[in-house]
């Protein structure tokens, strides 16, 4: 559906990264190869993120250098499965330090409400990118505890603040509310830009 829209697809690789993933390293390297290779004649898939803001603690304990050794091992498998496709991990600011040297371009989720703190940090990202393009892997804002109105007026101007900063691009989180984690439909939050049942909410038109 995604290819006849001409719409490019990212997707997230799936893997227990809230857990002592190193002791299963062989099996989780094992098994997101083959959702690579599973989708690797699908026109749609533009590339992959490998992970999405492993917890600081646990990034810690286990040492920020055997995590990053291993974020970068899974990119060079998975290209040897499917070299056509790009590869990232999504950050966070919590371990910014934690970029992975063979990633095709640093992706950061960022989620601040002030407009100066915003440009501020898109520029030390741009830093920490160095030579790699930078793209904005998750921004937005929350109408239920913020409002349908302070939403649009935000994600507008972070869209402008993102691209304005010479972003590579940016992924908006998200669509719509309908969203899930761990199976269990999130109901109380209102990131979407249409509702659960597609009903467009004033950031749809600011944002576009």
């Amino acid at each position: 559906a995604c290819h006849e829209r001409g719409l490019a697809v990212f997707v997230s690789l799936k893997w227990e990264s809230n857990t002592d993933f190193l002791r299963a390293e062989e099996d989780i390297l094992a098994r997101i190869s083959a959702d690579v290779v599973a989708l690797r004649n699908a026109p749609a898939v533009a590339g992959y993120f490998i992970g999405n803001e492993i917890p600081a603690t646990l990034v810690r304990w286990m040492g920020w250098g055997r995590v990053r050794a291993f974020l970068e091992r899974a990119f060079q498998i998975l290209r040897q499965q499917d070299a056509s496709r790009l590869y990232a991990y999504g950050n966070y600011p919590s371990t910014e330090y934690l970029q992975p040297r063979n990633a095709d371009f640093a992706a950061f989720n960022v989620y601040l409400e002030e407009r100066e703190a915003v440009r501020r940090y898109v520029r030390r990202l741009h830093h920490l990118a160095n030579d790699h393009p930078l793209v904005i892997s998750e921004y937005g804002l929350d109408s239920v505890r913020h409002g349908e109105v302070v939403q649009a007026d935000t994600v507008a101007w972070l869209t402008e603040e993102i691209f304005g900063s010479g972003a590579a691009g940016a992924f908006l989180f998200s669509y719509t509310d309908e969203w899930f984690n761990g199976g269990r439909p999130m109901t109380d939050w209102g990131f979407g830009i249409v509702s659960a049942d597609r009903v467009p909410k004033p950031s749809a038109s600011s944002v576009a």
